[in-house]
């Protein structure tokens, strides 16, 4: 049976839209984690909000990852992969099969919400505000007020974005502070308010009906693909067609594994930089029709990330995000990453697609002894939130942190790269996208060098290794 899952090019459909649909933020409101966990202390989020007070643009940026983002517009619940400066969004989780986390979080935000006064009170940035414990008619499996959560609200405040974020609350005002009932020391509270005129073109409703139709005729096309036994016995005689412009040294790509540009940057630079990186990957690997050729060329994908880097760099300056020795110092690390990226030719393979069976075949070739695990890329790292940390082993979380300092630096980096490469295979098709034979590829690749240079380890490491391998869950 032939599957047919259709999905628009979004960064295209901007192009031509984006003048009549134009969001003016024109207030970030900042919140901090307040914890006695010093690493959980430096969760911050900004939370934009408009003029209309109708749009939330919320980022998110912790200790053990890069920002992420959330849309929200009535209720309703986006991820996307960036908030450009150029007046474009760029939406990730663009397959199918992720937006039933959007459907999820949207079933709570536009639940109907009940405020309940839980008798206590604060003053936080001179502001006096009142706690509200959060009731929901949510189900169960996204209802977020199961987990005895409150809001302290300023009820008068003429800056309002409780009804913004939650449209059906039954109270309305400013949110100063987000926690739980049951932990009164530990919250999210705000820290400063902050007058900013940002303009972004992007049609919300447009873009969300697009994406909730594609998951509608992906979960029919599954349906179907499950009624139908003997499709998936049948082999036709006539030989499949290949496909033969799929990137097969994905983990060699500079665009795809821009990491150790930035690696001499301060904290806040890098973070700073990486919000913006893998733009020229997604949109050189973004292919909507699913037939193995990517939408864009490589050459438009990498001119349009350079141009984001460029215009991503003088709004930083502007804003004094970064200062001037950082910004020609970012130029000069995003020049040599899109040099690298121009000079790099991916390999290809071909895909023999058997498409009554329903399986993709690709010919087995040996090439893992000679690939590179120099720059690291990880879907585990990248793709931290809790609808994917659960499919994961406990070690997967912090894995980078929590690889052993041995002596030998190439040991550190292999060992590294194995146990991430496993976390990546437990994604596969388990929410994360992921390169499924080159994951195995690297994997190999580093269990072969560590095995080569066990010998030569010092007693020291060999008992490190040992104990941390037989450490992992």
């Amino acid at each position: 049976m032939k599957k047919i899952i259709l999905l628009s090019s979004l960064f295209l459909a901007f192009l031509s839209n984006a003048q009549n649909n134009q969001i003016v933020f024109d207030n970030v409101l900042e919140y901090s984690l307040k914890s006695n966990s010093e690493e959980e202390s430096i969760l911050k989020l900004k939370y934009y909000l408009d003029n209309s007070e109708k749009y939330n643009l919320i980022e998110a940026v912790s200790y053990n990852s890069t920002p992420s983002f959330s849309f929200l517009h009535q209720g309703k619940y986006l991820d996307i992969k960036a908030f450009g400066f150029d007046r474009k969004v760029i939406i990730s989780n663009d397959e199918p099969y992720y937006f039933s986390k959007n459907i999820g979080l949207s079933s709570f935000f536009q639940s109907n919400i009940v405020l309940e006064p839980i008798g206590r009170n604060s003053v936080i940035m001179g502001i006096p505000c009142e706690y509200f414990k959060i009731n929901s008619d949510a189900t169960e499996d996204y209802n977020l007020s199961d987990q005895n959560v409150c809001f302290c609200i300023d009820t008068k405040n003429d800056i309002k974005n409780l009804k913004s974020l939650l449209p059906n609350a039954n109270i309305d005002g400013l949110v100063l502070a987000y926690g739980r009932i049951d932990y009164p020391d530990e919250e999210i509270s705000l820290d400063a308010i902050k007058k900013i005129d940002i303009k972004i073109d992007f049609d919300f409703n447009a873009e969300y009906t697009k994406l909730e139709e594609a998951y509608q005729i992906y979960n029919q096309v599954d349906e179907d693909d499950g009624d139908d036994e003997d499709d998936l016995l049948y082999v036709p005689d006539v030989p499949p067609a290949p496909v033969a412009t799929l990137n097969n040294s994905y983990y060699d790509d500079p665009l795809c594994n821009y990491y150790s540009y930035f690696d001499n940057f301060s904290r806040s630079v890098e973070n700073f930089a990486l919000k913006f990186s893998s733009i020229g990957c997604d949109l050189s690997t973004f292919d909507s029709d699913y037939d193995g050729n990517p939408d864009l060329t490589r050459a438009q994908a990498i001119q349009i990330a350079k141009k984001q880097s460029q215009i991503m760099i003088k709004e930083g300056k502007k804003s004094k995000i970064i200062d001037s020795s950082e910004a020609k110092k970012l130029s000069k690390a995003f020049d040599k990453l899109f040099d690298d990226a121009t000079n790099f030719v991916p390999e290809v393979y071909e895909e023999t697609v058997i498409e009554a069976v329903g399986y993709n075949l690709r010919s087995y070739s040996s090439d893992y002894k000679t690939i590179s695990v120099d720059h690291i890329s990880l879907a585990a790292e990248q793709q931290l939130d809790y609808n994917i940390q659960e499919y994961m082993p406990e070690y997967c979380y912090e894995l980078k942190q929590n690889v052993p300092n041995f002596d030998n630096k190439q040991l550190k980096k292999h060992v590294y790269n194995l146990v991430g490469q496993i976390c990546d295979l437990y994604l596969y098709q388990n929410g994360g996208s992921v390169d499924y034979f080159g994951t195995i590829d690297s994997m190999r690749k580093s269990l072969l060098e560590i095995e080569n240079m066990r010998e030569n380890l010092s007693e020291k490491d060999t008992k490190i290794l040992n104990e941390y391998l037989n450490s992992l869950d």
